[in-house]
């Protein structure tokens, strides 16, 4: 079977996500894409290899807007046994899908998560009615997204739930660490053999880091916060309003590579991400993958899905975040329930394993076709 595969970037993930399917099954998979790199995206997107996939680079600008070659694309479009469109969001996206319409090629659109917003124009509301009822089939990650799709026009018995994560099986810890496993993480990594907070994100504000800024007033300096992705010149920007004692004790590190931020998973005690809004938030899987207690908000589709209401918390509520903290920091035994729990929930959404259902999936809707 030839699978065409198109998408904005070659997001690594997406591509070991590719390579998994391929692995469990027969298919040639093609991945169409636009060479788009936005300034804030990570390096490793520009280098991005594959062995078993066929990466096509059909993008071309004009100006500063990125479009497909859509004459390449319909082409390896009518060539294809499946095509799977990844999203919606994107002006090149917003002009492919009715072109495949058009030509009555029949797709699956792939969509990560979303959160339904309260208010919408008119508009706007068209336009996602047109571009999402057009689609044939659906990947879903969650219930939330499949209310949305069947809002904008899907048929519910053609949405199929994929599970969404950036690990796969021999990344997850087989069990949680022992404080001394962690003490010993720390050294290695020069950190303190104190309590240790992190979050991760690129985004200050979005991810809501002056909310867990605010909630560290309760604590005391006998615990360590380490922000890793948003560069010092950002946070220190974002929190120069803040009067808060707390600024001058958090650590920023830039970017770094999947495997060095294992380690400072696995050093640390809590994993904060109090995001004001997460149409997915992959950095949950993660987390849980390395063994670390997740606290997270209400506006985390990620963390909705894959941890208990005990582990979530109202957006932008620093006093119910710093309440939480508290809980897990000192009981070091609800800490090692919770992430033998989280262990076994995200063995279920590593990517090879989500592969393996996704081409079950693919073969059903290959039959329906």
């Amino acid at each position: 079977m030839k699978v065409l595969f198109i998408t904005q970037n070659l997001a690594p993930f997406r591509i070991l996500w590719l390579e998994s399917l391929s692995s469990c099954s027969s298919a040639e998979i093609t991945v169409a894409y636009l060479g788009q790199y936005e300034a804030r995206t990570q390096a490793s997107y520009k280098n991005v290899t594959s062995k078993c996939l066929t990466l096509k680079n059909v993008g071309h600008r004009i100006g500063t807007i990125w479009l497909y070659h859509y004459g390449m694309v319909l082409k390896l479009a009518d060539e294809a046994d499946m095509v799977i469109v990844d999203g919606y969001g994107f002006l090149a996206q917003m002009i492919l899908i009715p072109m495949l319409k058009r030509h009555r090629i029949k797709f699956v659109l792939s969509a990560d998560g979303g959160i339904q917003p309260e208010h919408e124009n008119k508009i706007k509301h068209s336009v996602k009615k047109h571009l999402i009822s057009a689609a044939d089939y659906y990947f879903s990650t969650c219930p939330e997204m499949d209310a949305i799709l069947k809002y904008y026009g899907a048929n519910e018995k053609n949405i199929f739930r994929h599970r969404f994560a950036s690990i796969n099986s021999a990344e997850i810890i087989k069990e949680p660490l022992s404080n001394a496993e962690k003490s010993a993480r720390k050294r290695k990594l020069g950190l303190e053999d104190k309590p240790l907070v992190i979050s991760v994100g690129k985004d200050p504000e979005g991810k809501g880091f002056d909310t867990l800024l605010c909630a560290l007033k309760a604590f005391p300096r006998q615990m360590q916060c380490y922000v890793i992705g948003a560069s010092e010149a950002d946070m220190k920007d974002f929190l120069s309003g803040i009067e808060n004692d707390w600024i001058q004790y958090i650590h920023c590190i830039p970017y770094m590579d999947k495997k060095h931020l294992a380690e400072y998973y696995q050093a640390s005690d809590l994993f904060v991400l109090p995001t004001r809004h997460d149409v997915w938030g992959l950095v949950i899987g993660e987390a849980m993958a390395n063994g670390v207690s997740v606290i997270t908000t209400d506006q985390c589709i990620a963390g909705i899905n894959m941890l208990p209401e005990s582990q979530i918390i109202p957006v932008e509520n620093e006093k119910e975040l710093s309440i939480k903290m508290l809980e897990f920091l000192s009981d070091p035994e609800k800490r090692m329930k919770t992430e033998m729990q989280q262990l076994e929930t995200i063995r279920e959404y590593a990517y090879d394993v989500a592969a393996r259902e996704d081409w079950k999936n693919l073969m059903k809707i290959y039959k329906m076709v």
